[in-house]
């Protein structure tokens, strides 16, 4: 096509639209981070009794509250199904999956972008004196 037409292949791609001012911010951590913070809760739960929560609240639960993370394991663990070791290793890989689904679908999102917790707090804090000197 370049020796046909005398252009660049670049000159063929359609150009790129233009950027969108950001609508939203959604908070990324590294994936160590985020991985240690998931393990640390997932420990935690059971420490602060998770156990009694869920058999409180299983014959209250719907469909769907039960297919959230960790209710199946938390109620293997009540019927000495499972141990507690082998729940939170389930709740951690669950929780790891869900977080990675997360972060796919938030980076896809036009007008969404990915902060740091103290990024997302300089963001805010601009955005409300520019708000702040527009009078709103």
């Amino acid at each position: 096509m370049c020796l046909l037409t005398g252009r660049p292949f670049t000159s063929f791609r359609e150009p790129a639209p233009p950027a969108r001012p950001v609508a939203g911010i959604w908070l990324s951590l590294p994936r160590d981070v985020l991985h240690k913070k998931i393990e640390t809760r997932a420990g935690q739960l059971f420490e602060n009794g998770v156990e009694q929560e869920v058999r409180n609240a299983l014959p209250l639960l719907g469909a769907s509250a039960k297919q959230a993370i960790g209710v199946k394991d938390v109620q293997d663990v009540l019927e000495g199904k499972s141990t507690r070791e082998k729940a939170i290793e389930r709740i951690i890989f669950a929780t790891r999956q869900y977080a990675r689904r997360q972060e796919t679908w938030f980076r896809k999102e036009p007008g969404l972008a990915a902060k740091t917790p103290e990024e997302a707090r300089a963001f805010c804090v601009a955005f409300l004196e520019k708000q702040a000197a527009r009078g709103c």
